[in-house]
Order: C-alpha cells, then structure tokens, then sequence
C-alpha cells in the first residue's frame, strides 16, 4: 500500500498548480478585466473557499505568460498595517524599489508613482494582488484609491486584484467611490457535491501521475466527506488527509460511508451502536430490493420494448401498493444530537386501478460519472418507491446495458406518475424559490440546498406549449399573502429570498406529475 503515501502528500494546503482546482469562468473574468486595464477586481468568499489558492494560480499564470505578454506581478499577503507609512512601505518593497527604508511618505509615493509610469512606458502590464484584503484598514484603501487614479487614455497604469472575506466588501463601501470602481467582482462559494468528487478525483490523478490506483474512496465515502465538509475546499483537504493517514494505520484499501463518519465523530457515541444497526437494516433491506430486481432482468420480466409499445393497443401497467426502500442519501442531515437522518423523498401511492403508458417519461438524468443506477434513484426519490415504478424504469431504459453501474454519458429517463395537480390547486398560497427546464437542474439545485433552510420539493408539469418545467417550492403553504411575505423575509436568506415568488395558481399548466424531494 505505498501507494497511499504517494496520495498523501497530495492533500496538503501547500500550493502546488498541479492540484488547483480551476473555477476557470473566475480566472478568464479576472484575466479579462486585468488585460484590458480596468483597473480594480475583487474575490470575495468565506474562509477555506480558495481564495489564496487562486490567488498564488492566477499570480503563477501571470508569471508563465510575462515572456510573451510582459507582466509584471506583485502579491502582498497579510496587508493588515497600523500606519500609512507602513503600508507604503511594503507597496514599495513588493515592487523591489530600491533604498525605501529611511524615505518619507511623500518621498515613497512620488517613487511609487514613477516606477509605475516608468514600467508602464516601457510597455508592462502591472498587477498588484493583496491576499486577506479584510485586514486592509481604511487609510489603505484610500492610498490604493489614490493609485487607481493613475491612467492613460482611459486605461489604468496599475491593475489591483483584492482578495478576502466578505466583510472585504463593507470596507470597500466605507471609502467614497472606490465600491464603484470595482470592474469584476468574483464570489467563490462552497463546493457541491459533484464538484467535490472533482476536487479530490484531480488530486489522487496527479498523484498516481497517470497511472490507475485502486479506488480510494467510495461513492459513498465522498458523500460523508461532503455533509462533513460543507463543500469547504479547506476543509475537505485536511479530511482526506486524516482519512488516508487512517487507511494506512488500518490497512484499509477502501474508505466508506462508516469510516469517514467514524472518523468525523459525527456519530454521537452513546446511540452508535443503535445507528450503525438501522443503517445496516436499510441496506439489508436495500439489498433484498437488488436480489428481487436481478430475477427480473434474468427472465422473470419482460420490458416493453418500443416495437411492443406501437404494436399494442394501449399497454398499460398496474401500480400496486409501494414498498419502502430506505437508502442512506447522497448529503445526509444531521440532528441536534448527532444521530444519521434521511431526508424523506417519496412518492405518494397511487390507486391500484391507475394505468400508465410505460413509454411517457417525466425527466432525463445524465450522468457524469459512474455511478450504481440504484445510488441514483436513492438519491432521487431516498425513502419510497414502488415496485411497478421500478419495472416502467427498467422497460424504458432499454439503452442502458448494466443496470448496476451507469457510465460516464449515459442517461436515465425517469417514468412518469400522473397527478391531480393539487400543490397549486388547494387554495392555498406557496412559495416558488426557482425554476428549471431539466430534472438534471432542478434535482442538482435539490442537492445543494442548505440542510438548515425550509424544506423544499419539485414540482413538474407541462406548461400550454407542451414543454416540461421543475417548478421548486417550499414544502410549507399559506393561508394569507402576509404570512408568506413574512415567512420570506424571516426564513429564507440571500439568493432563495431574491428569487421567491407568492403563487396561487399556475396558469399555463395542463399536466403535472408526482414526484416530491424535501
């Protein structure tokens, strides 16, 4: 297993470019707006998001490209200063002017300024980038205020890259006109889930320097490092490395859902033994679904096929009371006291005597990457399905020849259920945070939704042009528009308070399916 101290050295917070994981749109906008001399940009984000990351990558790019391009890049980490003069001071150092120490503050501004015309003249793009910018004090900003004053021809002699906290950005307000001078402002959020797999896929291949290792982590295992990490690139670093550390003290080829969880001590210690046997009950259960499914596909049942599907006269399938199929979900929730929670994600039963065309499909889902067919149903619908739900899935997925693992571009038509389309229907007034043209959309924003915030479900129907829209919806109604408003502004937060609607009815809506996520 010396292979795992090869992967070790990999997840580690020193800057390697090798494992920067790119958020390429933020550096082509930074690029952007530094090329053509616009003058001040921003990256704003919590700690652990990346910011110093991105910081050292785009200083690196900018270096590898000073032959062609003539760049000349300057970083200041740590700006925080208790004066004027020593702020100047380490401008001047960071630009490598000479004999600075025993200058005035005049003296050093009037040098600062030459060096930058000089270089400017001599055809040199300048770029000065400050890390931790929330520790800039106020007389900074103002001295940098000042510098951005510097121009010719409309264009700025000095670009200035600031990244830091968010409470970067009340300090930029608090100086007159210099918010308004931002040109490019990035945020850099949390990781999703996929992106997380991304992350740490990118870190174990440049170490493996190609060639194929034995699979790390499981599926699983990355979804414990997410619900433990949050999506915070720090944070899930430092995970692996612990975890790794542990694989090789314990031997272990693989890491899973148990062993991460174990080693997070997420699990609260007294009420363990009784969790670790109602998870394995559900994957018992899980387990007997699978073996049920296998003697289908080996001869016990015969899918529609699409040449059944034209010659019949309307094939119709019975569905029967649902059986529960509880799966750990992909981001699982966490209690107060620490004890494993699944998000209920179900399907409401439906009358025995309903009749569905097996050939209608409510959404397509693709894949990126492999992944069990059942870890993605799982996902979607986590605590109930139903049996006939299962055989329609199997009978107009016809394309996928291993029902046991998807592969990287392969998609998944979800069956359709038929509704009464009562959610929009009961008198009651709900609440729309966002809307989708794809179930791969709307089931990703599902995904990313904070655990903390109010539970949501999507809602598909067919609009009057026949197109399919996933409506998301807070899973609470109301009664009066004033309860809603009120629930909106005390509620929800930031992005999910922005884009929600009050709605009482969906006017173009003609046809709407079933098919709840909380």
């Amino acid at each position: 297993m010396e292979y795992l101290k090869q992967v070790l050295d990999t997840f580690t917070d020193n800057f390697d470019p090798e494992f920067f994981y790119k958020p390429e749109p933020i550096i082509d906008k930074l690029e952007n707006a530094i090329r053509i001399k616009s003058g001040l940009s921003i990256v704003t984000g919590e700690t652990g998001t990346g910011k110093s990351a991105l910081c050292n990558y785009l200083n690196n790019r900018l270096y590898i490209r000073n032959e062609d391009d003539k760049i000349l890049t300057f970083i200041i980490k740590e700006p925080y200063c208790i004066s004027i003069a020593e702020f100047i001071l380490r401008i001047a150092e960071a630009f490598e002017l000479e004999q600075v120490k025993d200058k005035k503050i005049e003296q050093l501004k009037i040098l600062i300024r030459n060096f930058i015309v000089k270089k400017t003249n001599e055809g040199f793009l300048l770029v000065l980038m400050i890390d931790d910018g929330q520790q800039l004090q106020h007389f900074c900003l103002e001295y940098l205020s000042e510098l951005l004053n510097l121009e010719a021809s409309g264009e700025k002699l000095l670009q200035i890259v600031i990244f830091g906290q968010s409470g970067l950005e009340q300090r930029l307000i608090a100086i007159h006109g210099l918010y308004q001078r931002i040109r490019e402002h990035c945020r850099l959020n949390p990781l999703g889930f996929k992106e997380t797999r991304e992350l740490i896929s990118l870190r174990i291949k440049v170490a493996s320097n190609n060639f194929k290792l034995p699979r790390l982590f499981t599926y699983m295992g990355i979804a414990a490092i997410f619900q433990a990490t949050s999506g915070n690139q720090k944070k899930i670093i430092d995970l692996c490395h612990k975890v790794l550390i542990s694989m090789s003290t314990n031997k272990k080829r693989h890491a899973g859902w148990f062993h991460i969880r174990n080693l997070t001590n997420i699990n609260n210690r007294s009420n363990s033994a009784k969790k670790v046997k109602n998870v394995k009950q559900n994957y018992a259960l899980a387990t007997v679904f699978l073996l049920s499914v296998i003697i289908l596909l080996i001869g016990k049942f015969t899918p529609f096929s699409s040449v059944e599907a034209k010659n019949s006269t309307q094939p119709t399938v019975t569905i029967n009371k649902p059986i529960e199929i509880i799966i750990p979900e992909k981001t699982p929730s966490t209690t107060e006291d620490n004890q494993i929670t699944y998000k209920k994600i179900s399907m409401t039963e439906i009358p025995s005597d309903s009749h569905i065309e097996p050939n209608e499909i409510m959404g397509i889902l693709t894949e990126e990457t492999d992944m069990s067919v059942w870890s993605k149903i799982g996902i979607l619908f986590n605590n109930k399905v139903n049996r006939e739900f299962v055989n329609r899935l199997i009978a107009i997925n016809s394309q996928i020849h291993d029902f046991n693992h998807l592969k990287s571009g392969d998609f998944l038509k979800i069956p359709f259920v038929p509704s009464t389309c009562d959610a929009y229907t009961d008198k009651k007034l709900h609440i729309k945070i966002q809307s989708f043209d794809t179930l791969d959309g709307a089931i990703e924003y599902v995904a990313e939704y904070p655990d903390n915030f109010p539970s949501i479900k999507i809602f598909p129907y067919i609009n009057k042009i026949n197109k399919k829209v996933y409506d998301i919806m807070l899973e609470e109604n109301f009664n009066t528009k004033d309860d809603a408003d009120n629930f909106i502004n005390n509620e929800l937060a930031g992005q999910y308070a922005n884009s929600a609607q009050i709605i009482d009815k969906i006017d173009d809506m003609t046809y709407c399916y079933k098919i709840w996520v909380d």
